[in-house]
């Protein structure tokens, strides 16, 4: 996985919007250009290393992806995202 060639497909079941304050997606535009960011375990959590995200924040624009049932979002595995 030196550089790697991955996707993410995510489908919403349900409504997505920053209105509805339901858990969004939420991607930070450009941000699979940093590469691959180590990531911690805490039981079945997982999560890219806070500082790194942090600075990346300040560097990308966050946007939120407004979906409906149905819609499907396809994005670089390196694209740090959550919802």
């Amino acid at each position: 996985f030196l550089l790697p060639a991955m996707a993410t497909a995510y489908l919403a079941i349900d409504p997505q919007n920053e209105r509805l304050n339901n858990g969004c997606l939420r991607l930070l535009r450009g941000s699979n250009e940093l590469g691959r960011i180590e990531h911690w375990s805490k039981g079945d959590q997982q999560g890219a290393d806070l500082e790194r995200v942090e600075l990346a924040k300040e560097r990308y624009e966050e946007v939120c992806a407004e979906l409906v049932p149905g819609d499907c979002v396809f994005f670089s595995a390196l694209t740090l995202h959550a919802s």
